[in-house]
């Protein structure tokens, strides 16, 4: 998005965070702001879009979420953000994650939603659903190389199927009329 002109600005409550975008990123124009997305320190209708990717999953008040974006966000702004899809086939195991709160790594909050869910909170923020898109993720580094071209494969497949449902993601577009 830098390189084709946007003006990108990353929120996170974390400064590890950053440090972790810094060094993957091209920096070249990226402003880093440590806030709450619950309380963010930007006036009305400053920007075009927002994303949230691999946030939600972590949030306990994702309507205040929702409610700030929706401030931010200019009349006609778009907002993406993917969420951990309870009829997934990732469920089994996020659902053991969510149970006891840790990761194999540290402890975490973690949530799954249904798509009604997702809607109704968005709604209930003033964002308008415009597209819900199943996808799944999965890191290329932990996987061996047969299984992620399999993943990958079904991922495709599933994409644009009645299969799509068991994605382990939503990616949901809305908007702000």
């Amino acid at each position: 998005m830098v390189r084709k002109g946007a003006r990108v600005v990353c929120v996170d409550l974390s400064r590890k965070m950053h440090e972790r975008s810094r060094l993957s990123l091209c920096n070249d124009g990226v402003e880093y702001f440590v806030m709450s997305g619950l309380n963010l320190g930007f006036v009305d209708e400053s920007f075009d879009g927002c994303l949230a990717v691999n946030v939600m999953s972590h949030v306990r008040n994702d309507s205040g979420i929702f409610e700030e974006v929706r401030r931010v966000l200019k009349k006609g702004g778009f907002f993406v953000a993917n969420f951990p899809n309870m009829s997934g086939i990732y469920f089994p195991v996020g659902g053991i994650v969510s149970l006891f709160q840790r990761s194999l790594q540290a402890p975490v909050y973690s949530r799954w939603y249904s798509v009604g869910e997702i809607i109704h909170s968005l709604r209930g923020a003033g964002l308008t659903p415009v597209r819900v898109l199943g996808h799944m993720i999965f890191p290329k580094k932990y996987c061996p190389a047969m299984l992620f071209n399999f993943l990958r494969e079904l991922d495709r497949r599933m994409l644009n199927s009645n299969l799509s449902f068991l994605s382990g993601d939503l990616f949901v577009k809305s908007c702000r009329l």
